[in-house]
């Protein structure tokens, strides 16, 4: 049914070529393997569920069949690894926070540098991957994007019970998974499009979520999407991501 739907909603054209799967190892791991063999810039791989998703910092991250939809995107800057590095996941979260608020007419915010949460859980996270060309830049670019749209059978398991939610409280919509990954990869790639520019830090920076670090007080993003943060002598440090 995702393929059917995917298809459905892209039958006037889109910027990417879908490849739909009931289920997967890993949508990035697919990716991967497909870049490596050279397919083509925006080939984007999708799936109702993934036996071992991966998450930032060699976390797992659950995608069991049912309640959610997972997908990643192929890209191939021409820009600097550095610029890459800065843009490519901000704007990840950017594109899924705006999708889900117009699919679902729910709030999202971004908790840096890339999880955006829904009434105060974790709906959605991401991992970029990226393999680089033995010159001084790119191969390619694997953006991977998960977001959790229903509360899977049973609930959550122990450890993400406090922590992760889903888009919808009730029943989620026929079409939500399809129009939810349509619609993040589509905004995604017309932010990418854009690179180097940036001009989608301000919208990054509206919805960003600050809560309190063991590092200090958070105050926003700079401009290359560093946490800025107030200790308690009063000293403002820029915060790099871990990747």
């Amino acid at each position: 049914m995702l393929e059917e739907d995917i298809r459905r909603l892209t039958s006037g054209g889109s910027g990417f070529r879908a490849l739909v799967y009931d289920c997967v190892d890993s949508t990035n791991t697919r990716l991967a393997q497909l870049a490596q063999e050279g397919a083509p810039e925006y080939t984007a791989v999708i799936a109702s569920a993934q036996t071992a998703g991966r998450g930032r910092a060699g976390h797992s991250f659950y995608s069991p069949a049912g309640s959610g939809v997972y997908f990643s995107l192929l890209l191939r800057p021409g820009f600097a690894p550095e610029t890459a590095a800065q843009l490519i996941t901000p704007a990840c979260a950017v594109a899924a926070a705006e999708t889900i608020e117009a699919v679902s007419g729910e709030r999202a915010r971004i908790k840096w540098v890339n999880d955006v949460y829904v009434r105060g859980r974790k709906v959605c996270g991401m991992l970029t991957e990226a393999r680089q060309d033995g010159r001084g830049g790119l191969a390619w670019v694997v953006a991977g994007i998960g977001i959790n749209i229903a509360c899977p059978r049973g609930g959550w398991p122990e450890g993400l019970d406090g922590l992760a939610g889903q888009v919808y409280e009730g029943e989620a919509p026929d079409m939500a998974a399809a129009e939810l990954a349509v619609g993040t990869l589509e905004r995604l790639i017309g932010l990418y499009r854009a690179m180097p520019a940036s001009d989608f830090r301000a919208e990054y920076s509206r919805r960003l979520l600050l809560t309190p670090r063991p590092e200090g007080q958070p105050l926003g993003v700079d401009e290359d999407f560093r946490l800025l943060l107030r200790d308690a002598s009063g000293r403002v440090t820029a915060l790099e991501s871990a990747g």
